[in-house]
This record gives C-alpha cells, sequence and structure tokens, in this order.
C-alpha cells in the first residue's frame, strides 16, 4: 500500500516537473527581444511649378510600430544643394518627420535628388528618399551654356548665347560681364523679341593654337541674384595645346626644392619638339615622350635654389618642328621667401 503511494507520488511529480518545463522553454523560445521597426507611408515626393531660384520644401512621415525607440543615426543627400532635418529617435508607437528643402537653380526645369537614411532597425537599417521637382525656370539660354568650336589657323571665335527671361518678371542683365583668359564679352537687349538677351562672346586662342577655355559671368537684377556662366572652348585641329598654360611654383622657402611639369600635345597633329630653353638658369627642364597614338610630351620643370627673394617671373619657350606652332612660351611664376 505505501509502496503503491509512493510510485504515484513519484509519477505526479515527474509530470508537474515536465508541465513547468514545457512552460519555462515557451516563455523563453516566445520572449523575443524589443526591436524598432521602421514603416514609411511613402518613399517619393514630387514638388511642381517651382520658381527657378527658390527652395522646394519635403516632408516624409516616419512611423515606429516596434517595440524599441527607433534611432535615425544619419541622413545624407545626394547634393550640396539639399539640406535635411529629422529626429534622432522616435519612441515606440510613435512617428516623426524627415524634412528637407532643395535649393534649385533659376535655370532648372526638373530635379531628382536623394536622402539616403540610416537606423537601428534591424530589418530595414537603410533606405532612400527620393525628392523630385519641376520648376519654372527664371530663364533658358540658347543653344547651350557651354559651345565648343574647332578652328585650323589661330584666328578669333565668336559665338552668341541668347538668354530668355521669364515674361513678366521684368528681369535684365546688368554690369558688364566678367571674363576669364582671352575672351571678351558683350550683351545687348533684342530689338525685336522682349525679355531675350544676346550675349556675343570671342574667344582668342594663343599664336601656337591648341585647346583654349573662355568663361563668362552674367549677373541679372533679380534679387539675391545668381551668376549665369556661359563657356566657349576653341579646339585646334592642327595647333599644339598646353596645359597648364602657365607653370606656378609657388611659395618657395630656403632649401626647399620644387618640380612642376606641364603637358604639350596635339591630337590632330605629329610634331617633334627640337628643343626647350629657360630664361634662367635657376630653372632645370627635361623632356619626356608620352607613348600615346598622337603627339605628347611632357616638360618637367625643377627648382633646386639660388633664386633671391622676392617675385621671380619668366618664360620657357618650346620649339617645335610643326609650322603653325614653330615657338611656345610658357610663363612660369614663384615667390621665393
Amino acid at each position: 500500500m505505501l509502496l503503491a503511494e509512493l510510485r504515484r507520488f513519484s509519477y505526479g511529480a515527474r509530470f508537474i516537473f515536465s508541465l513547468a518545463f514545457v512552460a519555462l522553454t515557451i516563455r523563453t523560445v516566445g520572449a523575443a527581444p524589443p526591436e524598432p521597426h521602421v514603416t514609411l507611408p511613402a518613399v517619393s515626393q514630387t514638388v511642381v511649378d517651382i520658381d527657378g531660384g527658390t527652395k522646394a520644401h519635403y516632408a516624409f512621415m516616419v512611423r515606429n510600430e516596434g517595440s524599441a525607440p527607433l534611432r535615425i543615426t544619419d541622413v545624407k543627400p545626394s547634393c550640396g544643394c539639399t539640406v535635411a532635418d529629422y529626429p534622432k529617435e522616435i519612441p515606440a508607437g510613435g512617428a516623426g518627420t524627415i524634412s528637407a528643402e532643395v535649393q534649385t537653380q533659376p535655370s532648372w526645369t526638373s530635379f531628382v535628388k536623394d536622402l539616403a537614411v540610416s537606423t537601428n532597425d534591424p530589418i530595414r537599417p537603410k533606405f532612400d528618399l527620393s525628392l523630385e521637382g519641376k520648376v519654372i525656370p527664371l530663364y533658358t539660354i540658347s543653344p547651350s551654356v557651354s559651345l565648343a568650336e574647332q578652328y585650323e589657323k589661330p584666328a578669333p571665335i565668336t559665338k552668341v548665347f541668347s538668354i530668355r527671361f521669364r515674361p513678366g518678371r521684368h528681369l535684365k542683365l546688368v554690369g558688364p560681364p566678367a571674363t576669364s583668359g582671352p575672351t571678351q564679352a558683350r550683351i545687348d537687349p533684342d530689338p525685336h523679341v522682349p525679355d531675350l538677351w544676346n550675349v556675343t562672346v570671342t574667344l582668342t586662342p594663343p599664336p601656337g593654337g591648341g585647346t583654349i577655355t573662355g568663361d563668362v559671368q552674367l549677373m541679372t537684377n533679380a534679387p539675391d541674384s545668381q551668376p549665369i556662366h556661359l563657356q566657349l572652348t576653341g579646339i585646334n585641329t592642327r595647333g599644339v595645346t598646353v596645359a597648364p598654360r602657365q607653370i606656378v611654383l609657388g611659395t618657395l622657402l630656403p632649401g626647399k626644392t620644387v618640380q612642376q611639369s606641364v603637358n604639350v600635345f596635339s591630337q590632330g597633329s605629329t610634331f617633334h619638339i627640337k628643343g626647350v630653353e629657360s630664361d634662367d638658369p635657376h630653372l632645370t627642364l627635361k623632356v619626356i615622350p608620352v607613348k600615346l597614338r598622337f603627339s605628347w610630351y611632357n616638360i618637367e620643370v625643377g627648382y633646386a635654389g639660388g633664386w633671391s627673394k622676392g617675385i621671380h617671373r619668366g618664360v620657357i619657350t618650346v620649339r617645335t618642328d610643326l609650322d603653325i606652332a614653330p615657338s611656345i612660351a610658357i610663363p612660369y611664376a614663384a615667390d621665393v621667401r
């Protein structure tokens, strides 16, 4: 009788222990750690009828449907024209807004920018937001903001850029144009078409020919006016290109040696360098042919000391067997301290 009771107690104890172990196992398996979970109603937004030169604004709702705080660790714009603002943390069950603004250019007609978002969501640690816009430009430029013209013999190259402002805005070009390089520019209102301005740009290539670029900067009477940039490039099919066109040795301190290089090449003619001379004996010169399918030379210019303090300027002369460019002058400059 006693032995039967002990057996029943033993069976009951083992049964209760088994139930407790199963319950503990279920609790252990089901107790996942709390995690954030990001959801977004939209990942792309489009703004229309934006005035060129103004800012376009965007706002994206971000929800945290997880059980732990959602941390937004970074929002990186794809362009320097875009600025973003965002909450650093969104509580479980909460929501926040990632906002952004895009600074448009006056001549834009449309754009697409992106925001790269990083979070602590283990399922969706990174995602992109798309910012699209349709812009009404303040002006249009024809045929383009940048033109290239080929030439055989060094002679002035003249092109006309037409800038048409949006009607009713009373915009115009003001002040003399700013130019760089061997470039001249003239601005004239069109006598027949309102809001249309013609910009005549003349680029004068050097006697030796080569590829050369001139830049023009224009201003308007618009508030907070942004410069309008035009560019004209002359490409010589026979001449020689020198890049850079000037050797800048920079600031030289006592005991400092320096070496710069300049490229002399032609994509349209075969030529050879017959000699290179400097007007100053303190400079060393070395000509290195570059093996390409067209004529290309690298000229190394070295300085190892000997100049007195002050500004030093001079010319390095390159002599070639090309009839269109028998002699090429390359200026140099240095400031010895």
